[in-house]
């Protein structure tokens, strides 16, 4: 007899959500990809559930009876054990959604209802993924603290684990579906990875080393001021590479217009709080967007 073995569990997602319709597709997306889903059906219901059982992300609504999300999250936030758990918030497109707020309390994204699986399990992949790094990260900072007193050996050992997690940190960085870049507080970018490329249409790295966000034509005054202001910024729009291409801001091989979602947020030195650049994620979302309207898609060149 052949023992078949159990798919493995790729994380635990609890569910908050009192609206029937959404939460079963949202379980059924989740649960062929293999992730374990728990659903809580009120803020309050979420919060017991969390004493007991830590997931590994939440899908927290906004409106909810009883407490709403934001104070769901903000507890969620101000327990020790949960913290840092990420949470995306979801919205339906009737509801008043406060963007800003809802990052400044401690999401990390958000989906508007009804939920698309493919956007879902993308966003629920990647930011599962880049939480796991940042645990795997601190705690590699932490063993590296505890070692600094040891004899040289035990520190080379420890420089060693270090250098293993930045090129895990690394590989994931160039592997990622989504467009990272890294920007300097000027505004030029430092570093990016293949499918910030992609984005943009370039044909060579140095087709973008010139590139700054600052004076990309595509993206409004209002945003380049509060990214300054240190406000993490999250916006979708068309982005038009024809206007790129007549600015001369950077070498595309694209043309016309293509829907695209961005996220740019300020990092900082923890001692001086001083903002010592950005980070921003890029990407298109035409396929999506198309799709919503019932239109066929047809890629740019």
């Amino acid at each position: 007899m052949i023992d078949e073995q159990e798919p493995e569990n790729r994380g635990t997602i609890l569910v908050v959500d009192d609206t029937p319709a959404s939460v079963g597709m949202i379980q059924v997306a989740l649960e062929q990809e293999n992730y374990q889903v728990l659903i809580a059906i009120s803020g309050e219901k979420a919060l017991e559930r969390i004493e007991f059982i830590k997931p590994d992300l939440i899908l927290l609504d906004i409106m909810m009876p009883g407490i709403d999300g934001y104070e769901t999250c903000l507890q969620i936030k101000s327990n020790e054990k949960t913290k840092e758990v990420p949470i995306i918030f979801l919205s339906a497109l009737s509801d008043t959604f406060d963007k800003v707020k809802a990052f400044s309390i401690g999401g990390v994204d958000y989906l508007t209802k009804p939920v698309e699986p493919e956007e879902l399990l993308i966003r629920v992949k990647t930011h599962i993924r880049l939480n796991q790094l940042e645990r795997e990260l601190q705690n590699a900072k932490k063993e590296l603290e505890n070692r600094v007193e040891l004899r040289s050996i035990e520190l080379i050992n420890a420089n060693k684990i270090l250098v293993e997690k930045e090129e895990l940190l690394k590989g994931i960085f160039d592997l990622s579906p989504i467009g990272i870049g890294v920007f300097l507080p000027d505004g030029k970018i430092h570093d990016f990875n293949p499918a910030l490329e992609d984005f943009f249409g370039v044909k060579h790295s140095t087709d973008l080393t010139a590139y700054n966000l600052f004076i990309d034509p595509n993206i409004s005054q209002n945003i380049i001021n509060r990214v300054k202001s240190g406000e993490p910024q999250e916006y979708e729009g068309l982005y038009d590479f024809n206007l790129v291409k007549s600015k001369n801001v950077y070498k595309t091989q694209k043309t016309g217009s293509r829907y695209y979602l961005m996220i740019i947020i300020p990092h900082y030195n923890i001692e001086t709080n001083q903002i010592l650049g950005y980070i921003a994620y890029a990407q298109d979302i035409t396929e999506w967007k198309l799709k919503e309207r019932g239109i066929k898609t047809k890629k740019n060149p």
